[in-house]
């Protein structure tokens, strides 16, 4: 699952990616955008949130929607058009965040076919993912951070340096 979600979302293929992907994180990509974007959808959370449901829910209203698409395909075009899925390989260990979520690391291994690490290694490139297991499949519920993302406003990534997030009064 996370190597189609990978190789949709690289070539363009957004919604493809979508079918890839948890509800959780198809909503907080919404939310994430109209977050960015309150100059033109206004700040009213409320308001938002009635938004962000319908262009979960029925891609609606259609303009939005399709706004929303071209943006999200352009980011991940630039974000991963230039890596190539062939050049990755799975981390062959399971690492279980809990009873239905793992997180999958794919690591750069060029034309080696490879590496073999025998203790806790940083691996320079490596792409990380939350994966969740819901009804009899795997789907992406994370590609920025380590945990599950959280709705909100803005939502939750659990990403280090999150504009949004540090952007943020102090509570």
């Amino acid at each position: 699952m996370v190597f189609r979600f990978f190789a949709a979302m690289r070539e363009g293929r957004y919604e493809d990616g979508l079918a890839c992907a948890d509800d959780d994180w198809r909503l907080c990509r919404i939310q994430a955008w109209l977050w960015n974007n309150q100059t033109h959808f206004g700040d009213d959370a409320d308001a938002l949130q009635v938004l962000a449901d319908s262009l979960f829910e029925r891609g609606q209203p259609a303009e939005v929607w399709a706004d929303f698409l071209a943006v999200e395909r352009q980011m991940f075009v630039d974000a991963w058009g230039p890596l190539h899925p062939d050049a990755f390989g799975a981390a062959s260990r399971r690492r279980r965040l809990s009873r239905s979520y793992d997180l999958v690391v794919l690591a750069p291994v060029g034309t080696s076919g490879g590496y073999f690490v025998t203790t806790a290694t940083a691996i320079p490139d490596a792409l990380v993912f939350v994966v969740h297991h819901k009804g009899a499949q795997w789907l992406v519920a994370n590609h920025v951070g380590t945990a599950p993302p959280e709705p909100g406003w803005p939502p939750v990534w659990w990403n280090t340096n999150d504009p949004a997030i540090d952007g943020l009064p102090d509570s």
